[in-house]
C-alpha cells in the first residue's frame, strides 16, 4: 500500500511534534505506529481518512497526545491522517488494539504480529 512508504518519515513527524511541545522522553517515547481502518482494508472512498495507530510509553494522556497531534492536521499525498495514539497500560499494543476491533482487521493484525516478533 502506497502509505507504507511513508511509516518511518511519519515516525519522525510525530516525535518532532511532540518534542517541539515539550515533552520529554518520560512523557512520550513512541514504539511503533500502524495504519488500519479503511485504506488498509480496501474498503476506502475518495474522501477516507488514513486510520493510524501510534503506540508509546510514558506519563503522557492519551487524551493529550491525540490534541496536539490533531491539532497538527497532518496529511500525507492530500489524504487526511487520524492519529490515534494508544499506550500499552492503557489501551494495549498496537496488536491488542486491532483484536478488538472489528473482524476486516483479522488479516491486518496478522501482518502486525509478524512485524513485531
Amino acid at each position: 500500500m502506497w502509505f507504507e512508504s511513508y511509516k518511518e518519515d511519519l515516525k519522525e513527524q510525530i516525535g518532532r511534534i511532540i518534542r517541539d511541545e515539550f515533552f520529554g522522553k518520560d512523557e512520550f517515547e513512541l514504539v511503533d505506529i500502524a495504519f488500519y481502518g479503511s485504506r488498509v482494508s480496501g474498503k476506502a472512498s475518495v474522501d477516507s481518512d488514513l486510520d493510524v495507530l501510534v503506540e508509546y510509553k510514558g506519563t503522557a494522556r492519551e487524551d493529550t497526545i491525540f490534541d496536539v497531534l490533531a491539532e497538527q492536521q497532518l496529511m500525507l499525498e492530500d489524504v487526511r491522517l487520524d492519529i490515534n495514539p494508544i499506550k500499552n497500560e492503557k489501551s494495549g499494543t498496537i496488536v491488542d488494539y486491532l483484536e478488538r476491533c472489528d473482524d476486516n482487521w483479522k488479516e491486518h493484525i496478522t501482518i502486525q504480529r509478524r512485524r513485531s516478533r
